[in-house]
């Protein structure tokens, strides 16, 4: 090892079949030499072990000689999984499309630099299907009214219509045009001005407040509530 910056950083090793290891230094600066026996660690910052239906995010850490980075290989069952590093230590992998309805029978394996090496296995449960809840207020809306759901999982798409009381459109918004919609697993308001699609202040009366959401595994989900507009 190396100290550099504050840290010590491996240099690599060499066998020689004896307890006296040899090794060269091509810089001058504080070098040692440690034994690094303990293994790399992974975890999981899956909520519950659900996974979201696109991808899985996990975590190795090793303390010692460093991860290898050619080591680090995900299995779903006997298939491999494409994995991509999201920063130091921090790893993303693609699901198949066959698992994104299904439970993951997942298996990590990693090794740091001096060889030592690990295998992860857990199950991750698919997503249940996506549950949506809306309400609205205040409710007669005066000047303005929010729109609180409540998604039961992260979605793709949200979709909101508003219809006056033929059944006619008078404003629409989604989540590809508008940044307001929130799109992960929780509560959250939208709020509409009262106004259609073109700014223009609608008429006194009664309204239709239709949500629609999509997962990325297909699962579907949609709300109406009715809105009274009184001024």
């Amino acid at each position: 090892y190396l100290f550099s910056n504050g840290i010590w950083k491996f240099l690599g090793k060499t066998a020689t079949g004896s307890d006296a290891p040899e090794f060269a230094i091509s810089s001058l600066g504080r070098v040692a030499v440690m034994e690094d026996g303990t293994a790399p660690s992974i975890s999981f910052n899956q909520q519950d072990q659900v996974h979201n239906g696109k991808f899985i995010q996990f975590e190795i850490r090793d303390y010692g000689s460093g991860i290898d980075p050619a080591s680090v290989q995900v299995f779903d069952e006997n298939e491999s999984l494409e994995t991509s590093v999201i920063s130091d230590g921090r790893y993303q992998v693609s699901l198949l499309k066959k698992s994104r309805n299904q439970d993951v029978d997942l298996r990590i394996e990693a090794k740091d630099q001096a060889g030592n090496g690990v295998v992860h296995q857990t199950i991750l449960k698919a997503p249940g299907p996506l549950k949506l809840e809306l309400s609205v207020f205040p409710n007669p809306a005066r000047s303005y009214c929010k729109f609180r759901y409540k998604l039961s999982q992260d979605v793709d798409f949200i979709r909101l219509k508003i219809l006056d009381s033929r059944g006619k459109p008078v404003f629409l918004s989604d989540s590809d045009q508008d940044a307001s919609f929130s799109r992960n697993a929780s509560s959250h308001d939208y709020e509409w001005a009262l106004e259609d699609q073109f700014g223009r202040v609608v008429a006194n009366g009664v309204y239709y407040a239709e949500l629609y959401t999509r997962a990325s595994n297909g699962s579907q989900d949609r709300v109406r509530v009715k809105i009274a507009v009184l001024r």
